[in-house]
């Protein structure tokens, strides 16, 4: 049974990461088997631009987000529940189509 994927979104400083690790200990204690990704860590270890750069471009981060959706789809259909925290920088609905494209679960 694929595992369900729960992505939370905001601005820098906004809590994400915070929220996600509480929501992962609550999801733990309750027997889940949950993969905690934040946004920090998925982007050091996608991130393929210059790494002396410290902007991104739209279309770097629409292209992190695909690489991050297409990892929760991955570890989903292995039957993990999904905990993702990541800087929402663009209309929300964009983004929610491009999630939803590789996602077999989204919430």
């Amino acid at each position: 049974m694929a595992g369900q994927v729960i992505w939370i979104t905001g601005l820098s400083g906004a809590g994400k990461t915070t929220l996600a690790e509480q929501l992962d200990v609550c999801l733990q204690k309750l027997g889940l088997q949950v993969i905690l990704l934040d946004g920090d860590m998925l982007r050091n270890l996608f991130w393929d631009a210059d790494p002396k750069s410290e902007s991104y471009t739209r279309q770097e981060r629409i292209k992190l987000a695909l690489k991050y959706s297409h990892l929760c789809k991955t570890l989903s259909a292995q039957g993990f529940d999904i905990i993702i925290a990541t800087i929402s920088m663009f209309n929300e609905a964009k983004i929610s189509l491009i999630i939803l494209k590789y996602t077999s679960r989204y919430r």
